[in-house]
Parts: structure tokens; sequence; C-alpha cells
């Protein structure tokens, strides 16, 4: 095989696999950009990078949070939970004894129409209750679900505060640089 031969056939791997890898992750500005789910976005991903900024995998584990209403969760369901509610026409949502466990990421995909417009849906794996559908980014938002990174707005409010902190020499120059890079990675 010539030179140009193999340098063709290194470009054409390495643009396949960045290809492949973009196809594998989904991020909360895809979602909100999306005009039609069905014909853009609606398939299942490996990554999804969240409204928080972090990037959740399958195979991570997340923490249930707090119930929206109260008594049980709003964004988070059985999956045995909802075939039972439509029979018997309860609340298909996970009683607040699961606040705290930790889940399982086991699938995430987009859903949605032109008219709905597009969402993420996790179905996670809780110990001794099984398959979880979560509506993401709402129980994200609602603290249902204890997210792992931090929105934009969050980083420039610390990102302030620890700017006050360098002004009152609380906190030397170095110390305030390095939280500063930390905190740049969130901040839009």
């Amino acid at each position: 095989m010539n030179m140009n031969k193999k340098i063709a056939l290194l470009i054409a791997i390495v643009s396949f696999s960045m290809t492949a890898f973009a196809q594998q992750t989904v991020t909360y500005e895809m979602i909100e950009k999306c005009v039609n789910p069905q014909k853009e976005l609606e398939k299942t991903y490996e990554i999804y990078v969240a409204s928080d900024n972090h990037a959740y995998r399958i195979g991570d584990d997340i923490t249930v949070g707090v119930p929206f209403n109260g008594k049980r969760f709003t964004f988070l369901q059985s999956e045995l939970g909802q075939a039972g509610a439509i029979l018997i026409g309860t609340a298909p949502g996970l009683s607040a004894e699961y606040a705290g466990t930790k889940m399982k990421i086991k699938k995430i995909s987009v859903n949605g129409s032109k008219k709905k417009g597009a969402s993420i849906e996790i179905r996670a794996y809780l110990q001794g209750l099984g398959g979880v559908l979560i509506q993401f980014e709402n129980a994200l938002q609602n603290g249902e679900i204890k997210g792992l990174g931090m929105t934009s707005d969050a980083a420039m409010e610390q990102l302030k505060k620890e700017k006050e902190k360098l002004e009152m020499e609380l906190i030397s120059e170095e110390e305030y640089n390095k939280r500063k890079e930390e905190l740049m990675k969130f901040i839009k």
C-alpha cells in the first residue's frame, strides 16, 4: 500500500471514530434546539450532557433526590408501577422511601414529536425495585435526581464568592485561580 492510500485510510478511520463518538452523545443544547425529534434525535445514546453541564453515561450511578410534591416522585416512575397504575388507577411515581438511594443508568434516549418537542428519558435500575423511567431534565431541575454538575448561573455565583474571598485575603491568588479554573468549565 503506497503512502497516499495509508494516509487516506488513516483519515477515514479517524473521521469515522469521531463521527461515531458524536452520534453517541446528546446534549441539553441539542434537545433545546431540536425542531423534529423523530427525524433529528429520536434514538438511544451512550452519554447525555445535561443542563448542569455534567456528562451522564450508561453505567453511571445517580442518586435519587426528594419528591417534588412531597409524597411521591413526579418524574421517576417504576416500570412495573406504570403498568399497575394504569390497571388500578394509582399514581405511577415512586414513593418517597427511595430518597437518597442510588440507581444505575441503563439506557439514555430522546423522545418527542414536533408538537411536544424533544425530551431525555433515562432508564435506570434501582436495587430491590427494578427498572425506573426518569424524565431526566424535569427530575434534575426539581431535585428528584441529585445532579452531579453545576449550572452556569450557580458557577457564576460561586466564582463571585471566591473573588470576594480573594479580595478579603481569605484565600491566596493561587487558590482563587484553581477554583476559578474548576468553575469556568460550567460557565457558558
